[in-house]
C-alpha cells in the first residue's frame, strides 16, 4: 500500500512541478509579448514623429516656392 501512496504523491509532486514549469513559461511569454507591444508602440510613435517634420518640412517648401513666384 505505501508504494501506491508513494507513486502517486510522486505523480502529484511531478504534475505540480510541471504544472509550475508551464506557469513560469507562460509568464515569459507574456512579459516578451508585452516589451514586444512596448517596442512597437515606440517605433510607431518615433514613426509618426518623423512622419510630421516632413510634412512640416514639406509644407515649409512649398510655402517658400510660392512666395517666391509673387
Amino acid at each position: 500500500m505505501d508504494t501506491k501512496k508513494n507513486a502517486s504523491e510522486t505523480a502529484d509532486a511531478e504534475y505540480v512541478i510541471k504544472n509550475q514549469e508551464n506557469l513560469i513559461e507562460n509568464m515569459k511569454y507574456k512579459k516578451r509579448l508585452e516589451l514586444q507591444r512596448i517596442v512597437l508602440s515606440r517605433l510607431a510613435n518615433s514613426e509618426l514623429i518623423a512622419a510630421d517634420k516632413q510634412i512640416e518640412n514639406s509644407e515649409s517648401e512649398l510655402i517658400q516656392l510660392l512666395t517666391k513666384k509673387k
